[in-house]
């Protein structure tokens, strides 16, 4: 979905044009065309580490910024005034020390990167004549505008971060039971697996809103009680997750819900609620950016419901058995109304949330000592940081010889663009190098009638300040767009220092060309991908995560439910241990000729685990309440068979095959002397059910990784 843009674009991009306009006003006071690029470099490198905090995190922020920031292009500015060799040196050094420290989390991450982008962009302002400090003080003054353009941003919205995370969240679980819906199509039974393809991969990007909007969240929860706005965005975000765990809820095969009820309106009235609870999640979206009504929506969820409702009951009338699974899913879609539905009413009465409540898990330990522990446990091979800083490191070094050997005047473009296209995956990079390159080409297009359209010194910044917005607005949406607009803002600085762009042209692209052909080289060559990424680790990695939170389902079922901050990870640990496999499986798509057989054993991988995070979904929903003790009615013998199966699925990847078969036997046959009348709507049977199809399924989840580790063995068999 698209939003307007008054209430996210521009506020998204006000700090980098406020900035912008400070730097470029000062510029113009003092009356120094030259000092024009480092200063917006400056402030865009401000940009680049912007992250959304809480007041008192923001100061924070910007303080280690700048001492990172000043140690960086200090140290450049000091070797440059040496050599070009001890540049290299030091360049090297920095790339690799900062690359390793993204390791320690996602503060320390962004900081690293914005402290190598200064460096860069130190090596390529720097003035053999002008003052050793001139520079970095001109870059640290532009980076130190845009942090005060954004702390007064973040005064005056201070809850817009959260909320806009929220919203994108929302935004993205409409696509999710957009495809949830598809399901349900009697039009698309024969092509569930392209819809499951697409369902898991829709997933991933659920999960990665849901964690910028815990981030969010936990900023502003971390110290006190939360205020009254804050505390309804995190009702909001713990409903987003039931919501999202109900939509993975598996309660049967699709393939056979078809067969049994193809000639009824049953799978259209569960297509068309599902489609209306789609539309309600885009609802909340709106309103939460722009304070729509939701009453509307809240209409046509209750109507829908009362029709489908309706539907069944007719038909169980008529023919009971048939039809007797079906209140499961009915079920489970009235919650997901019912959630939703709450999210738009007013309790001007509701109790405050509990401490237990509030008590949102970070992604990352942001303390010294975990930070500390996290980059001991990142320094070898095994790891894709280290694998990475190394790639960098010499991409680095090499692009300073080239500069050296070739004495290539404005050779540090290369340097630049390097580092900007080499990413830590094939297929990021191999992207990034083609839309560079495209971007380059109309940047230097359009820039080169800059000069000539807009000749007076006024014109021309403000030509920058638009270009270096626009840069900002785009960097990730559209990469060969941010990459035009930031060649246009470079094209015209140097005009405005008396540099003859037309001459800098050819220049800029072929160290454009050179930097992606170097990009793309280190990650062809220096550890590629199809070299380390391995589908069966992924999936054994992902299938006890969802063991793990089978375990304490498990505790739940019995005890009561409680959507607690152990319950809350653990299942937040599932989904994201699943989307982890997806994105390899997607990786590995992309570049397919590179796996061969590993694109469709991985693509099976991960529909199976998929179906079997939607089984244990599915038992997760049904868990009650802990004034009902539990599920009523449910054997103590039944929940101890499911206490087994989380340990069997914990224990699955490293079980040898007639240990596995064994295993499984003794748990099918303690199940099936359980098993319940035919067509019971007793409690139980919703738990026996799921766990029969949970142990069914693990079967083929084992078979394919067995398969899929037996190819790897011979993929890296050593020739003799």
């Amino acid at each position: 979905m698209k939003f307007p843009l008054t209430r996210t674009q521009v506020l998204d991009n006000l700090p980098m044009f406020l900035g912008a306009a400070l730097g470029l006003a000062a510029v113009w006071w003092w009356g120094q065309p030259a000092d024009v690029l480092p200063v917006v470099l400056g402030v865009i490198a401000g940009g680049l580490v912007d992250q959304d905090h809480r007041l008192t995190g923001r100061l924070v922020n910007v303080l280690f910024t700048l001492l990172a920031f000043a140690l960086s292009s200090l140290a450049v500015q000091w070797s440059l005034g040496l050599s070009g060799s001890v540049f290299t040196l030091v360049m090297t050094a920095l790339t690799f020390g900062f690359t390793v420290l993204g390791a320690a989390g996602a503060r320390y991450r962004t900081i690293a990167f914005g402290a190598l982008a200064v460096a860069t962009y130190t090596s390529l302002t720097h003035h053999a004549g002008a003052d050793w400090w001139r520079n970095s003080a001109l870059i640290l003054a532009g980076t130190l505008g845009y942090s005060l353009m954004a702390l007064l941003v973040h005064a005056v919205f201070p809850s817009r971060g959260a909320q806009q995370q929220l919203a994108l969240a929302f935004a993205a679980l409409a696509r999710y039971a957009d495809l949830k819906a598809r399901f349900f199509d009697p039009d698309l039974s024969a092509q569930h697996g392209d819809v499951q393809l697409q369902f898991t991969m829709q997933n991933g990007a659920v999960v990665e809103h849901f964690n910028a909007c815990r981030r969010a969240l936990y900023y502003r929860l971390t110290r006190g009680s939360p205020r009254e706005r804050t505390g309804e965005l995190t009702r909001m975000y713990f409903a987003a997750q039931d919501i999202h765990e109900r939509l993975s809820a598996a309660h049967f095969d699709y393939a056979a819900f078809h067969r049994r009820w193809q000639h009824t309106d049953i799978p259209f009235r569960v297509e068309r609620m599902l489609e209306a609870q789609a539309q309600f999640c885009r609802d909340v979206a709106a309103f939460l950016l722009h304070g729509t009504s939701l009453h509307g929506p809240a209409v046509r969820l209750n109507r829908d419901e009362a029709r489908l409702r309706q539907s069944w009951t007719w038909f169980a009338a008529r023919d009971p058995e048939r039809f007797s699974a079906l209140p499961r899913v009915l079920q489970n879609l009235e919650a997901i109304n019912l959630q939703l539905v709450q999210l738009g009413a007013h309790f001007p009465d509701r109790p405050p949330l509990q401490a237990d409540m509030t008590e949102i898990v970070p992604t990352d330990q942001e303390s010294f000592r975990a930070a500390l522990t996290t980059l001991r446990q990142n320094l070898g091979v095994h790891s894709a940081v280290f694998r990475h800083a190394v790639r960098l490191a010499v991409v680095v070094a090499v692009s300073g010889v080239t500069v050296q050997v070739f004495r290539l005047e404005l050779g540090y473009w290369i340097l630049l663009t390097a580092l900007f296209v080499c990413q830590p995956s094939y297929t990021a990079t191999r992207s990034r190098a083609n839309q560079r390159v495209v971007g380059t080409l109309l940047g230097m297009v359009v820039g080169s009638v800059i000069p000539l359209v807009f000749p007076s010194y006024a014109a021309r910044l403000a030509v920058i300040l638009l270009t270096t917005t626009l840069f900002f607005a785009f960097r990730s949406v559209r990469y060969s767009f941010s990459t035009a607009f930031i060649t246009i803002e470079a094209l015209t600085a140097l005009s405005l220092t008396g540099f003859d762009v037309y001459q800098a042209l050819p220049t800029r692209l072929l160290d454009t060309l050179a930097g992606a052909a170097l990009a793309w080289l280190a990650v062809s060559l220096l550890w590629p991908d199809w070299k380390w990424l391995s589908v069966e680790k992924s999936a054994a990695q992902a299938i006890k995560e969802v063991a793990n939170y089978l375990k304490i389902i498990h505790v739940q079922l019995g005890q009561g439910r409680t959507d607690d901050a152990p319950y809350r990870l653990a299942r937040r640990r599932a989904y994201e241990g699943a989307a982890q496999l997806g994105g390899v499986v997607n990786e590995i798509t992309a570049s397919a000729s590179h796996y061969g057989a590993q694109v469709p054993q991985g693509q099976r991988l991960l529909a199976l685990t998929y179906g079997l995070l939607g089984y244990v979904s599915a038992l997760g929903a049904a868990r009650t309440s802990k004034d009902q003790a539990g599920l009523p009615g449910l054997p103590p013998a039944l929940l101890d068979v499911t206490g087994q199966l989380a340990d069997f699925m914990l224990g699955l990847p490293d079980l040898p095959e007639h240990q596995f078969r064994a295993d499984q036997q003794n748990l099918a046959g303690r199940l099936e002397s359980m098993r319940p009348p035919e067509g019971s709507a007793l409690p139980e049977t919703i738990v026996w059910q799921q766990l029969n199809m949970i142990l069914d399924l693990l079967g083929h989840f084992h078979g394919a990784l067995r398969q899929s580790k037996e190819r790897a063995t011979e993929r890296f068999m050593p020739l003799v």
